[in-house]
């Protein structure tokens, strides 16, 4: 059973809780079974001493902690902010007392995002070794699930901006965009349900996440597939290669040579000018013949 270890990094609880509930752990693809070994980052945003959003030291020990062993997938939420507060209204708050800022600076006051997560990391010498070289420097999928209303829309006008602003600071990782508003609730403004009871976007979240899983197991098995074939199509051509070198050689000290010797011994010089141009051509055409390997098969990689 082989491993593929995925790593969600979110700040609400109630979806991190759902996505551990609703994933496939046991992911069957062809005769091959993936266990998932899923790790949660559960993201807390405090203020500081000026008032300013900051990530929590508390996020930071967790997130070393779970960096032990290189992700195949990273899941990430694209805003986080500090729990029981109305982001709307302290956005609002904000434009009045800095009427200067644009929309998207506000937002990046009150929302954080993981290019922010990254720029603290930086400030964090004790656990900054670990988090780069497994979570920064990530070079496998990265997937950004994120989702704007409409009135904050113009500030982050479309998925490229997010993914821009995210790549900036994962310069490795191959980064994809879930604008979630548009794929679960067809590009409409979404009215959370406050009941407890109801849980209608963690499920949803849960289960798009949980298809992405399967979706990059499915991909690793192509990629090394493709990985297999490349190596066996370049040791064809290397021995292809070599069969055409040792014909070559063959010809030269059993064939040509003894005959060249002969010929210098009779003083036949005429004949050992035959056969040196014979051996030319004949250098000649092996070369053209393995060069046509080469380019057939880099055809077929």
């Amino acid at each position: 059973m082989k491993k593929f270890r995925v790593l969600v990094v979110d700040d609400k609880k109630d979806v991190l809780k759902s996505i551990r509930d609703r994933i496939d752990y046991n992911v069957l693809i062809g005769d091959e079974i993936f266990n998932v070994e899923l790790s949660c980052l559960d993201v807390e945003v405090i203020k500081d001493d000026d008032d300013n959003c900051k990530f929590s030291n508390k996020t930071f020990v967790e997130l070393h902690d779970l960096c032990l062993k290189p992700f195949h997938l990273l899941l990430l939420d694209f805003g986080f902010v500090q729990k029981g507060i109305k982001t709307d209204d302290e956005i609002l708050k904000l434009k009045e007392i800095k009427p200067e800022k644009t929309l998207r600076e506000l937002i990046d006051e009150v929302v954080l995002n993981p290019s922010h997560l990254v720029k603290q990391c930086y400030q964090e010498p004790k656990y900054i070794n670990r988090i780069k070289k497994i979570f920064i420097e990530h070079n496998g999928p990265l997937y950004l699930y994120t989702y704007i209303p409409n009135k904050f829309e113009e500030a982050y006008t479309s998925v490229d901006v997010r993914k821009n602003v995210t790549n900036e600071h994962f310069p490795i990782a191959k980064i994809n965009v879930i604008d979630t508003r548009k794929e679960l609730f067809n590009n409409d403004q979404f009215d959370y349900i406050h009941d407890e009871e109801k849980e209608y976007y963690p499920f949803l979240i849960s289960k798009f996440l949980s298809k992405i899983i399967q979706l990059e197991i499915s991909k690793s098995i192509i990629d090394q597939t493709k990985l297999i074939r490349t190596k066996y199509i370049k040791i064809r051509k290397n021995n292809k290669l070599k069969m055409m070198s040792a014909i070559m050689l063959s010809l030269i000290t059993g064939v040509l040579t003894p005959t060249i010797m002969d010929s210098i011994i009779n003083e036949s010089y005429i004949s050992i000018v035959v056969f040196t141009i014979s051996i030319a051509l004949i250098i000649s055409f092996l070369s053209i013949i393995i060069k046509r390997l080469e380019q057939r098969n880099d055809k077929l990689l």
